[in-house]
């Protein structure tokens, strides 16, 4: 299952919950069958009530009834569930290794920056409503936090192209394995896109991303980029290595600095009588090259655009 195939899943779960049973069969009437069909699949599960649909605080006894959790350090204990140290952070909180002390089992905790949120809420609902091999366990949740699996898998992904939004991002690639060279490598990455955008390129933009950060790879080395740039035949030859933004697109020379090796796609206007040969050609040139593992396996490839990600959860 694509990510944008689980999307679309979880987006018109959610809308079919909301509505009356009335309005709900109305709406999945309007849906290809085979998404009706996962749907409905979800519907027909109940949720467990012992569980989810009782205050959270209650699932965590150990804090006070008003406690949220809004400093995390290694040595904290939540409940039974003792911080050994920080993964990540993304928009909505932070992602956090701990030991189940009960288990002696490894987990990751995901917090939130408020009380657990109508979305944070949502989120839990949707991970504990489905069983599949792309999407972590729910063990637990606290008053703002969740108690999660934590992923320890290949992170090849099958042939295809793939659009993650952040999230999907972040748990395939970032906070996997080893998490201190992949935070590091990230964060960089995240500076050359910024640093792009303050040049002048658009953020719609798109980014095919490769190299031995995308793969099943212990200690990943860097992130290999390839960028969109919209540019006329008379600007491209214009163009010199200090020129704004390919300055930034300058293969390994970007290593140092951000971690990521950055290369550019011309992209020229259709219809520009060097279109085919710059724009079409370089780009069968990096599907095929970012589209193969070094043995000549297929595998997947990932897009993004410079501004960002979809932030869609």
């Amino acid at each position: 299952m694509s990510p944008e195939r689980f999307r679309q899943i979880e987006e018109l779960y959610h809308a079919a919950r909301e509505r009356t049973p009335e309005e709900r069969a109305a709406l999945l009437a309007q849906t290809d069958p085979e998404l009706r069909h996962q749907v409905e699949l979800l519907l027909s599960q109940p949720i467990d009530g012992e569980f989810l649909d009782r205050p959270a605080i209650q699932n965590s006894p150990e804090l006070p009834e008003d406690a949220t959790v809004t400093e995390i350090r290694a040595g904290l204990c939540l409940g039974p569930y003792r911080i050994e140290s920080k993964l990540g952070e993304g928009g909505m909180g932070e992602i956090f290794r701990a030991i189940d002390t009960r288990l002696g089992r490894a987990v990751a905790i995901k917090t939130t920056h408020e009380r657990f949120s109508a979305r944070f809420e949502r989120e839990a609902r949707a991970i504990s409503s489905l069983n599949h091999p792309n999407i972590c366990t729910l063990h637990d949740v606290g008053p703002n936090y969740l108690v999660m699996e934590l992923v320890r898998g290949t992170l090849q992904l099958p042939p295809g192209d793939y659009a993650p939004n952040r999230v999907e991002f972040e748990r395939s690639f970032v906070y996997v394995g080893d998490p201190t060279p992949r935070t590091r490598i990230y964060a960089g990455w995240n500076r050359h896109r910024n640093h792009l955008q303050d040049d002048g390129l658009i953020g719609l933009a798109r980014e095919l991303v490769d190299g031995s950060f995308t793969e099943a790879t212990r200690e990943p080395r860097d992130i290999d980029v390839v960028v969109e740039y919209p540019v006329t035949s008379e600007e491209l030859r214009r163009l010199t290595p200090s020129s704004p933004i390919a300055r930034l697109l300058q293969g390994r020379l970007m290593k140092t600095e951000y971690d990521c090796d950055a290369y550019p796609l011309y992209s020229l206007p259709e219809g520009d009588p060097a279109y085919d040969k710059v724009t079409v050609q370089g780009l069968r040139y990096w599907l095929k090259w970012f589209g193969r593992t070094r043995l000549g396996v297929e595998k997947g490839r990932v897009w993004v655009s410079v501004g960002g990600f979809d932030e869609r959860a």
